[in-house]
Order: C-alpha cells, then sequence, then structure tokens
C-alpha cells in the first residue's frame, strides 16, 4: 500500500518537477552573462557536431565509403573551404587573399558556374588550390532519383577533367545532406565526402568581423571550415581569421591533406572521349 502511494505520488510531482527544472534552467540563462551564454551555445554545438561527426562515421562503414568531418585531432592544421561559386567579384577577392598571404584552401564550386567562369577554375588550380565537387545544381542529393544524382556529380567532374585535367575525389553534397543511398552512389563513383567541423556562418550576412569571431571560436586542431564563394563579407574577414589561426600555431591544409594527399598538379590536358570520363574513378 506504502509503496502505491508513493509511485502516485511520483506520478503527481512529475510535471511539476519539469516545469521546477525548466524554471531554473531560464533564471540561469536570463542572470548568466552573455559572453557565457554564448559560449555555451559553442560548447552545445559542438557537442552536436561530434555527434554528426560519430554519425557519419558509422554511415560510411556501412556503406563503404570516407566520409571527411575533420583531420587529425593531434595536429594544428586547419582547411579552409568555400563553396557556392565561382561568383567572379567574391572568388577573384578570396584568390588574392589567398595568394596574399600564401595559403591554399579547398573550393567546392557548383557545375554551371563553372562552365559560365572556367578562368576562375584555372586560376583556383594554378594558385595549388583544391578544387571538390559540390553538384551541377546544387540540388539536395536526398531529394532526387538516383540517376539524377550521379548527373549532378558526373557532370561537375567530367567538367573539371576536361579542363584541368585533374578528377576531383571529394564531393560535398549541398546542405552536407546525406544518407545511405548518396553514400553508397558516391562510393560507386569513386567519390569521398567532405564535410565540416565549423561553419562561419557567412550566408548569414554578418559583418567581416563577426565571421571572423565565430570562426576563431569554432576552430580546433583538424577543423575544416565552411566558408561561401558568394559574399564579400567573406574575403574581407580572411585576412583576420589567417593571421589569428596562424598567431595560435596552425598550418593551413587543403581538405586532401586531412586525409594524407598532396593536391594535383595543373596540367591543360587533351580531352578524352566522353565515355572513357564517364567511367573515370
Amino acid at each position: 500500500m506504502t509503496i502505491a502511494l508513493v509511485q502516485q505520488l511520483f506520478r503527481t510531482l512529475r510535471p511539476w518537477r519539469s516545469h521546477l527544472g525548466l524554471s531554473l534552467a531560464c533564471l540561469a540563462v536570463a542572470t548568466a552573462e552573455p559572453q557565457s551564454i554564448y559560449r555555451l551555445v559553442l560548447i552545445t554545438r559542438g557537442v552536436a557536431k561530434e555527434g554528426q561527426c560519430a554519425w557519419s562515421r558509422w554511415l560510411a562503414r556501412r556503406a563503404g565509403v570516407v566520409v571527411l568531418c575533420r583531420g587529425n585531432p593531434e595536429q594544428r592544421v586547419v582547411a579552409l573551404t568555400f563553396d557556392d561559386g565561382p561568383h567572379p567579384r567574391t572568388c577573384t577577392a578570396i584568390l588574392d587573399v589567398l595568394h596574399k598571404e600564401g595559403v591554399r584552401a579547398t573550393f567546392f564550386p557548383v557545375g554551371f558556374r563553372l562552365k559560365e567562369y572556367p578562368a576562375l577554375l584555372d586560376r583556383m588550380v594554378a594558385d595549388g588550390h583544391e578544387v571538390g565537387n559540390h553538384t551541377w545544381d546544387h540540388r539536395r542529393l536526398t531529394t532526387v532519383d538516383l540517376e539524377k544524382a550521379r548527373r549532378e556529380v558526373r557532370n561537375v567532374r567530367t567538367l573539371v577533367y576536361e579542363r584541368t585535367g585533374i578528377i576531383p575525389r571529394l564531393v560535398r553534397p549541398p546542405g552536407g545532406t546525406y544518407d545511405t543511398r548518396v553514400l553508397e552512389m558516391c562510393r560507386e563513383e569513386g567519390f569521398e565526402v567532405c564535410l565540416w567541423t565549423a561553419n562561419a556562418g557567412d550566408w548569414k550576412r554578418m559583418s567581416a568581423n563577426e565571421i571572423a569571431d565565430k570562426v576563431l571560436d569554432q576552430v580546433h586542431p583538424g577543423s575544416i571550415v565552411l566558408m561561401h564563394d558568394e559574399f564579400m563579407q567573406t574575403p574581407l574577414s580572411l585576412p583576420r581569421i589567417i593571421d589569428g589561426l596562424r598567431a595560435r600555431g596552425y598550418q593551413f591544409v587543403t581538405a586532401s591533406e586531412m586525409l594524407g594527399r598532396p593536391p594535383p598538379t595543373f596540367e591543360r590536358p587533351v580531352p578524352g572521349p566522353l565515355w572513357n570520363i564517364a567511367r573515370l574513378p
């Protein structure tokens, strides 16, 4: 009888315990210093990103494909990556800053823009940067059928190969969204998947200083930084990001160097037959 009463009391008080816990949490946030709340947000995001990386590794093992979330956490290296270009104004500015600072980065351009501005592709590779694959139309690969997804990545690979002689190995799915079906397709096409550990948030149209602050707060050894070749605040933030990370002892590498591979060298090939290019690994 006593046990039954205790259980009934526990059930009665359970909603009040939840309300009390939520009230105390709100009180703690309301009375905390803004900087403390900001740090808590960063820590929470870091935990969430670690969980995403663990999930990615589990899916990758199942699909038999490499999914790169970060490099070696024991090495003070960082990879800057730029998505969604090339846009003539911002891409040129980004390349100018990287050239001046002596930094090599990884670009994940979309195919229809590469077709429109092939000279920017030439400069990316000639300057020693790595070129990855961000699909042709920036379509989320999980929302299209498998054959459309294959065309999205194959067409970019063919364009880059015909122009530079380089076969991009890394693909970054738009939005970082993928599933087992997409991973298996990447394995069959010979691609490895590259995600990120630090998000600059430059697509939110923040100021250059806000972008730099956000990146510098998130970077840890082995970080891969997601930025965008679209907004002028991005190249304006780069000098401060580069100086700040160098002051902490970081070295800049390409995404493939995180996997222990050097970036390929530039050479203009004689284009081969299309049927052969479509079967490239």
